[in-house]
């Protein structure tokens, strides 16, 4: 995912080849001083300033003392710097003040105004959404957060002697009371696996629902498996996908 500029400025700040690595299993002692990864720092009209953080490594497309235009690529969504999963990490500020673009004028103790710095279309694509699904995918194992992250299972190929056959989806935004639900259906539309999960107990920046099953005697069928994937809320479901693989 592409990541722009606010606003027209001048790069007065750029870090690029940093890893691409959750801290999870760096370490934060990792990236003391460059919590912020690969990133990119701009200096707008009027004193106002903008960072971008844990931008993808080696995707940094501008350079120090250019000049950008609004909307222009400055590089894209990474894992790098002090961040467990990928993500921008915008900051603003004026006159070396930090402000939040969403309530620039709230005052202490509040927790927002009615004044934003987004544009009308701005701020309905960047207002705060709930259950967005990230990935999904087959394995032939259990996966862990990091497996999802790191891409190395993109690729991933069934065959008649793939040792197992796993389904995964990885949601961000469910919120408390969710309960997610996943179901691995093989070429005769008969259920492999399901997912068995209790409604979440607390809101959940990022969730990964897995289910899967051992490879059979025989191998696999050839055939079409899929995979149905559902957020059950109060009895009724909320947000649906389905997937699937052929060999």
């Amino acid at each position: 995912m592409a990541v722009l500029a606010v606003a027209d400025g001048e790069v007065t700040g750029v870090r690029d080849g940093e890893k691409d690595i959750s801290i999870r299993v760096i370490s934060k002692a990792a990236v003391v001083g460059r919590e912020c990864g690969n990133g990119v720092l701009l200096r707008h009209p009027n004193g106002w300033e903008t960072q971008y953080c844990h931008l993808a490594n080696g995707s940094v497309s501008i350079s120090k003392g250019q000049h950008v235009k609004r909307g222009q690529v400055l590089g894209k969504v990474g894992l790098s710097g002090a961040t467990e999963f990928p993500h921008l990490h915008l900051s603003v500020w004026h006159n070396r003040s930090i402000v939040d673009p969403f309530s620039p004028k709230a005052q202490s103790g509040q927790c927002g105004s009615e004044q934003s710095l987004w544009d009308e279309v701005t701020a309905k694509a960047v207002a705060y959404r709930t259950r967005i699904l990230l990935n999904l995918g087959f394995a032939n194992r259990i996966l862990s957060m990091d497996d999802v992250e790191n891409g190395s299972l993109e690729n991933f190929t069934l065959t008649a002697d793939s040792p197992a056959l796993v389904a995964h989806v990885r949601m961000i935004g469910l919120e408390r009371g969710d309960r997610p639900k996943l179901v691995l259906r093989g070429p005769n539309g008969s259920i492999l696996a399901q997912s068995n999960l209790k409604p979440l107990d607390r809101p959940k920046a990022q969730f990964l629902t897995l289910v899967g099953r051992k490879r059979p005697v025989t191998g696999w069928p050839q055939g079409r498996y899929e995979a149905e994937y559902s957020v059950i809320r109060e009895g009724e479901s909320v947000f649906e996908e389905r997937f699937a693989i052929t060999f």
